[in-house]
This record gives C-alpha cells, structure tokens and sequence, in this order.
C-alpha cells in the first residue's frame, strides 16, 4: 500500500507503508492505492482527516442588564452575556450571579453565544459574577472565564436607599424647610420625592432635596427616594408644627 498526505487532495501516493500517522492541524487527506503482486494498482482512494489540537479562546465577552443603566440590576432586571470565540465551539456552560443561564446560540458558524438570567431577590448584591466554561467541537477545553474583554460589568442592587430629615419638633413661629439626606450603599441615591399635606396621605411627587413649609397647622412632610437603579423607598412623614399667627388678648374693662 502506497500513500500521501496533504491538504489540498492532489498529492501523489509514494510512501509504502500500512499506516499513517496525520498531525497537522486542519483538514488533511490521506491518499492512498494497493497493488498485488503482480503490479495490478487499485484507483488512488482519499479519505478526510481533521485535526484540531488547540485549546479555543474567547476572543470577545461583555455583559449588560436591560435597567435604563445597564451597567445596573434590580429584581427581575436580565443581565445578558455575549461572548465570542475564535474558532466555533460547542454550547457553553455558563453561569450568572452563580446561577445557571440561558444559553442560546447567536449565529456566527458556531462561535458566538448569548447568556441571559433574571436577577432574584436572593442573588449576592454587589458586582454580578459569571463563569463561562467551554470547549471546542473537537474537545478542546478552554480556560475559565470570568471576566468581561471591555471591562463592562454589572451592579446588582436590591435594597432602597434611606433617607433622613432635619425636622424641628415642637411648634414653629415661622416657615420652616425641611432637608432631605438620601443615602444608597451600592448605586447611589439618584433623586428624592415629597409632598406636603395635613391629612398625611399624599403621594410624594415633586422632586427636591428639600421641602417648604408654609402653612399653620400640623404638618406632614411625606418623603421617598429612589436609587439609580430603580429602587424605590417606602414613604416615610414627618410631622411639622407651624403657627405663625400671633395671639390677641381681649379685656373685660
């Protein structure tokens, strides 16, 4: 038996042997034709070998949430994964905030990937971990990922911000402003909303940091604040104390 190996399939058989062994990487043709003892040759025969010893890379990973901020999350927010690789690979194994992700392919011959999970009241706040494991159709593994190639990332923040007041206690002679002072740990406090009534039931609305009161009685300054990704705090109200109004004495003379 006589044969070649190349990867254009033209070669010409010429080593005799009962074996080949194939090791370039890439699509090979083993060629190769018998004859008997009198010198009748079969037809030269090919046969297709692809060789693939590389491990893949990811050659593009980014994330982003569908927040009006997508570098933010809250509750049922989905963060979604793209990753690219460099040669096609198959479906990945990937995981988001330690959970498993929806994994589906994005076209491109096998090499890009879209990974989406919604984020959970239960999920770790802070920045959104993922792991990407993968290989490709070869077998080759890959290392690892758990880090983005832009450096986009992701803060999952599922607590609202708490907000304070300089509220006087006591009556007051004169109007009084009442100072807001949001705090948020994780995304920032992006704006306060208040409302002033003397039923205590109105729904906060105007945005400002701070509220006038300028009308006798008691007062309720009705606040909340919201962060920068949409968490929004429970009213909170003050009481205010307001009377401007001197007393008039009157005599029985």
């Amino acid at each position: 038996t006589y044969y070649c190996v190349d990867q254009i399939d033209s070669c010409n058989p010429t080593t005799q042997g009962t074996s080949v062994l194939v090791s370039l990487e890439g699509v090979n043709y083993v060629r190769y034709y018998s004859e008997d003892s009198v010198s009748n040759a079969e037809s030269v025969n090919s046969v297709s070998v692809e060789l693939d010893k590389t491990d893949p890379t990811l050659a593009t990973v980014t994330i982003e949430s569908n927040n009006p901020n997508n570098q933010l999350a809250m509750e049922a927010d989905t963060v979604t994964l793209t990753i690219d690789a460099d040669e096609p690979i198959k479906t990945p194994v990937i995981s988001i905030a330690g959970n498993a992700a929806n994994v589906v392919a994005n076209n491109n011959g096998g090499r890009s990937y879209i990974a989406t999970y919604d984020m959970q009241s239960g999920d770790s706040e802070g920045i959104v971990s993922f792991v990407i494991n993968y290989e490709d159709v070869a077998g080759n593994s890959g290392s690892s990922v758990s880090a983005t190639t832009d450096s986009s990332e992701i803060t999952y923040d599922n607590t609202p911000p708490v907000t304070t007041d300089d509220a006087p206690t006591g009556w007051q002679d004169s109007d009084v402003t009442v100072n807001f002072n949001a705090v948020d740990a994780l995304t920032n406090h992006a704006y306060t909303e208040y409302c002033v009534d003397q039923s205590d039931s109105c729904n906060p609305t105007t945005i400002s940091t701070s509220a006038d009161v300028t009308t006798d009685g008691v007062n309720y300054v009705r606040y909340r604040s919201t962060d920068s990704a949409g968490n929004v705090e429970s009213v909170q109200s003050v009481q205010v104390e307001v009377d401007k109004i001197a007393p008039s004495t009157t005599d029985n003379a």
